[in-house]
């Protein structure tokens, strides 16, 4: 009841606030008062009348036949099938052993020998020999031998224009890379003739594959230099996992992505084959793959140590319990910790409903049959029946059964058939090998595809370079530090004043300048078809007005990247298809990364990985301007 009665308040005097004291209203809650302290009748929830209960039950179906019966026993048959084999994009198929994560095989990229890791790989082959002299195998000399041979020297450097036109393309990059940058250009006055180049040396293990090729050893002791050749190979390989050769590259530059095969063992001698051939997001997972509906059989040159297992096992179903589960039995106190009635979702929000409606309704109709499956394996299930408690034994068949591409099909977790219409629906399960967490540096290069249409071109921006110290830096920074280089070399730097009587009214320019770190892409047309076209690379001169480059090894601008320098070294050119520089662009990054594996083996390696750009952009190159 009101504590205030508003009925003898006059609103008009209340509405001109003529009152000292607001009104105010109270309710106090109504609650039933017990007759009884014994609850024990109220508990019972009696039903007044149970012939209309039975009634409303007849009339909604509620008395029709219903197998009820709860799983007692389950008996599972299991296949796995491990990976045999992984073939790369260009042809190399490899074992694959489960001591490396599926990433680091895919993904890894050769390291750049910087400075640090130069100076590491001299310091662990003079460690080497030390040893091997000390234990009496070797002789003393050769530390200083080496010491000598394969001392570090610093790049050619140009001091005068005529030096520059003298410099060779290696030689003219080598000199930007090293003279232009103050951190780089002391690494290399601090270590000349005093440390041993270990790149020097790693260039003669993977050319003649003798350690001594700039010395002369003794004969006795060639063969335990080689032992230590080969005892370096491994130790480095254990450091930095790198590809074999260079047929072991899986990165495809025309479409900026891995493509790669997996092959998984049959019973039958046959195999599985799965394809992965737009991977590159950074993360590798079951989702990636599809299976190969030829199953090309790739075959190693190592000898096949895989096993197919099948295991017949019987276990008891177990009901599934989540956080929250309503409960099947009256007066059963449930879990307040998940508030279902707090869901916020739309009509279009199919996996909400699905999980709402899965948790709500159905969710006591589940039961689990646990099985720990192997990692880097394709689990079938052969056959599974279930006796319920009536003793009848049902033989379950796979929910995902039929044809691949019907759609009316209820699926989860199984990977699709590509090519062809009419192939059977895998109901396989791939659990593959890769890496759960690992530790990722910061971009050591990062490549921005974009469309300029404007200019008509698509450009490759080096926004973070990789420097020979090994550290990452701002592309554009770099490429300022180059172009002030030249500019103090050829007397550039303090410009000359104008002469206001030679200023002419109009000013022709044949090109204007773009950043020398903007790399250009241009349309070609490729196949038959005109409409078809690819970006090709291409150059763009070195202005800096007052100095000539014309003939020169600096005529131009080169990529610094590894990601752009496709094909430089063979001179072949570079081509991207098209669709892989979409309107929004594509950002490429190369990144470190490091991880252990379940036996605790380090891994470490180098690998790229591209998300979508930020959308177009614009050079403001223009040809023939007034």
């Amino acid at each position: 009841m009101p504590l205030f009665d508003l009925t003898s308040v006059n609103l008009s005097v209340a509405l001109k606030a003529e009152l000292l004291f607001p009104a105010l209203t109270c309710w106090n809650r109504l609650e039933g008062s017990p007759r009884a302290q014994d609850l024990s009748r109220s508990l019972r929830a009696e039903v007044r009348d149970p012939l209309w209960m039975l009634t409303r039950q007849w009339q909604l179906g509620e008395f029709r036949f219903d197998n009820a019966g709860s799983p007692c026993l389950a008996k599972v048959q299991v296949q796995t099938t491990p990976i045999q084999a992984v073939k790369g994009r260009t042809g190399l198929a490899q074992p694959y052993h489960p001591t490396i994560p599926l990433e680091t095989l895919v993904e890894r990229r050769p390291m750049q020998l910087t400075y640090p890791v130069r100076l590491q790989i001299g310091q662990y082959w003079l460690k080497l020999l030390r040893k091997r002299a000390a234990d009496g195998l070797v002789g003393a000399d050769h530390g200083p031998k080496y010491l000598k041979a394969y001392a570090f020297k610093k790049p050619k450097e140009a001091l005068t224009p005529a030096d520059v036109a003298g410099l060779s393309e290696a030689e003219g990059r080598a000199f930007l890379s090293t003279y232009a940058h103050q951190e780089v250009a002391q690494w290399a006055e601090a270590v000349e003739g005093k440390q041993l180049d270990g790149g020097l040396l790693w260039a003669s293990l993977l050319g003649t594959g003798d350690p001594f090729e700039l010395i002369t050893v003794a004969a006795g002791d060639k063969a335990e230099i080689a032992k230590a050749g080969d005892e370096l190979r491994a130790w480095f390989g254990r450091q930095y996992n790198q590809p074999l050769d260079a047929d072991d590259d899986n990165w495809s530059p025309e479409q900026l992505e891995y493509q790669f095969k997996c092959s998984l063992k049959q019973p039958d001698n046959t195999s599985t084959t799965l394809i992965a051939d737009n991977y590159g997001q950074g993360t590798l997972s079951w989702y990636s793959f599809d299976i190969d509906p030829d199953n090309e059989k790739i075959t190693p040159d190592a000898p096949d140590e895989t096993e197919v297992k099948t295991e017949t096992l019987s276990f008891m179903p177990t009901p599934v319990q989540f956080s929250g589960m309503p409960q099947a039995r009256w007066w059963t106190f449930e879990d307040g910790v998940v508030n279902f009635a707090n869901i916020n979702t739309q009509t279009t929000d199919l996996v909400t409903l699905l999980m709402t409606g899965f948790a709500l309704m159905s969710s006591n109709d589940w039961f689990v049959i646990p099985y720990k499956l192997p990692v880097g394996s394709m689990a079938q299930i052969k056959g599974m029946v279930v006796t319920d408690v009536f003793g009848e034994r049902l033989f379950i068949n796979p929910a995902g059964r039929g044809l691949d591409d019907a759609w009316q099909q209820w699926r989860m977790f199984n990977l699709s058939t590509r090519g062809r219409r009419g192939e059977a629906a895998s109901t396989a399960l791939f659990v593959p090998p890769v890496v759960s967490k690992s530790l990722e540096s910061k971009p050591i290069e990062k490549i921005t595809f974009l469309k300029d249409e404007m200019a008509n071109l698509a450009w490759g921006i080096e926004s973070v370079l990789e420097t020979l110290t090994g550290t990452a830096r701002n592309g554009y920074e770099l490429a300022s530090e180059e172009q002030k280089l030249l500019e103090r070399l050829y007397g550039l730097d303090t410009p000359a004043p104008l002469d206001p009587d030679k200023l002419a009214e109009l000013r022709y320019l044949l090109q204007t300048s773009t950043p020398a770190n903007w790399i250009p892409f241009i349309p070609v047309q490729t196949g038959q078809s005109r409409r078809q076209i690819q970006f090709q690379r291409a150059r763009l001169l070195r202005i800096l007005e007052g100095a000539d480059f014309i003939g020169t090894a600096l005529e131009t601008l080169r990529p610094s990247s590894e990601t752009l320098a496709v094909g430089i070294a063979e001179g072949k050119p570079y081509l991207i298809f098209e669709e892989e520089i979409p309107r929004a662009g594509k950002i490429v990054q190369t990144t470190y990364q490091r991880c252990r594996d379940d036996a605790g083996r380090v891994a470490i390696w180098k690998g790229r990985q591209f998300t979508t750009g930020r959308g177009e952009g614009s050079s403001g190159l223009a040809f023939d301007t007034v």
